[in-house]
């Protein structure tokens, strides 16, 4: 995805000064919440306590692998089946039901992929991204994460964007 392009859109919606843009990578630091708290003029909030006991980034085993969250049919069909009922059946009409359809509905497709996953191979535990594929993500995204850089004022080759 161009972020760079999504925030030089939402500036000229909204202007600078009304965009906050935070990346999903600083969450665990103080300086992030900080921001976060200036931009929406948080009286009642402590920065520090957001990074307390809280490790960055989990699920990543090391430089190039993470472990990939455990397949549960029970969440992936409530997901599933929520998407469409939202879309399809408003909560507000006729919402007993509504219900009873849904977990009829979440049911039926639970089943469906326990049946499916028993069928298929185990599914991997954990990704690896080698450093080709690593390096053709970089290439394709080289100029627009160098825009985005610029409009953040910051360098994000650390980040192994660049």
């Amino acid at each position: 995805m161009n972020y760079s392009k999504c925030i030089e859109e939402l500036h000229e919606a909204f202007g600078k000064d009304k965009v906050c843009v935070l990346l999903m990578e600083d969450i665990g630091k103080v300086e992030f919440w900080e921001k976060l708290k200036q931009f929406s003029d948080l009286a009642e909030f402590n920065p520090e306590d957001m990074v307390k006991g809280k490790k960055v980034n989990q699920r990543k085993l090391n430089k190039n692998t993470w472990k990939l969250q455990d397949y549960n049919n029970d969440t992936r069909a409530k997901y599933k089946v929520n998407n469409y009922f939202k879309f399809f059946w408003p909560a507000f009409i006729a919402a007993k039901p509504r219900k009873k359809a849904f977990e009829l509905s979440k049911s039926l497709l639970k089943k469906l992929y326990c049946d499916k996953k028993n069928k298929s191979a185990q599914h991997e535990e954990s990704i690896y991204l080698s450093e080709g594929v690593k390096s053709a993500i970089q290439k394709h995204y080289k100029d627009s994460n160098k825009k985005l850089g610029k409009l953040l004022s910051r360098d994000l080759s650390s980040l192994g964007y660049l």
